[in-house]
């Protein structure tokens, strides 16, 4: 536990305690030259909870860009705070990668699937974010559904084309039902953006 800042005139102290196991937990307060101040009835109770995500629609090819916003989530990207879209507890479990985390927000995508994997249309599972790992998160949604569906965009070619005034190798993709702008759309050729 870090603590933030401590405010003699007000007599406060701002504690982060993110990705901490939901719980009441005792509080013990050590000043540095008082030493131990009692404490016997100071307690902290931490929960948390997936206040929304977006999108709750995805590609049955997976590939989806989450934005889940809650409480409490640790900002360790590394190990804490995975999340799963699950279908019948943790069988067929489909991983969406951590992209960003924050006490109050995590970005992650959904795993790409190939023809052979894709989920059927219309296959709803239950986004869960975990706590370090084991606990689940509560959902204020209902559920938390996140359904795939195999209406996407369509494409129709893939030309390259040269664009001289700049010197450079564009490639054009035309199709429909594509939607998003720049900032929301990816092109990935072998893997590579």
């Amino acid at each position: 536990m870090n603590v933030v800042s401590v405010n003699d005139a007000e007599k406060s102290i701002l504690v982060m305690y993110g990705g901490a196991y939901s719980g009441t937990y005792s509080v013990k307060i050590r000043h540095s030259t008082y030493g131990l101040v009692d404490g016997d009835v100071l307690t902290m109770t931490v929960g948390s909870h997936v206040e929304s995500y977006s999108p709750n629609v995805g590609s049955v090819y997976g590939g989806t860009l989450l934005t889940i916003k809650g409480t409490n989530w640790d900002p360790e990207i590394i190990t804490n705070n995975p999340v799963s879209v699950v279908f019948n507890g943790a069988l067929g479990a489909m991983p969406c990668y951590v992209l960003t985390t924050a006490v109050d927000q995590i970005t992650c995508r959904l795993k790409q699937l190939s023809e052979a994997e894709k989920k059927e249309n219309n296959k709803v599972g239950k986004v869960v974010v975990f706590l370090k790992t084991s606990e689940e998160a509560a959902c204020e949604n209902p559920k938390c559904d996140f359904t795939f569906t195999e209406t996407v965009p369509e494409v129709s070619s893939v030309e390259k084309e040269w664009d001289a005034q700049n010197n450079v190798w564009t490639i054009k993709v035309s199709g429909t039902g594509f939607t998003g702008t720049t900032d929301t759309t990816s092109l990935e050729i072998n893997g590579v953006a």
